[in-house]
């Protein structure tokens, strides 16, 4: 086990971290010197901005992902384009069958992480 070493980043150990995570944390690091092995504290600046990375990434991907949940191959399905799905134009008739399962089959954070994911994939928003 001497022959190990463990870099330990210092931006991991922040003031907003739980303080039953950072006891455990640190607690880990003292039993794995305790063990001989080397313990290096890095900084890794770039932690700084894992929120926000995670905050852009994350609704991007489940936009994404999502937009396939339309009601005819995956997601919710069902009869909610009426009695006679002839009437009116096609186009008309199968918006209101997306909007009608995706209402239903969506709940809120799932639709503001959608909504988010777009506008941050938009072209607009793109830099």
């Amino acid at each position: 086990m001497k022959k190990f070493k463990i870099a330990v980043p210092k931006e991991v150990i922040t003031e907003g971290l739980n303080a039953n995570v950072k006891a455990r944390f640190l607690e880990t690091v003292e039993k794995l010197r305790d063990q001989g092995i080397q313990i290096d504290e890095v900084s890794l600046p770039i932690l700084s901005y894992a929120l926000p990375i995670y905050y852009t990434l994350c609704p991007a991907e489940v936009s994404t992902n999502l937009a396939r949940f339309d009601g005819i191959k995956f997601g919710l399905q069902g009869d909610t384009m009426g009695d006679d799905p002839a009437a009116g134009d096609g186009a008309s008739s199968i918006v209101k069958y997306y909007e009608k399962i995706r209402s239903e089959g969506f709940g809120d954070e799932v639709k503001r992480r959608i909504l988010l994911g777009t506008f941050v994939l938009s072209s607009a928003n793109y830099e």
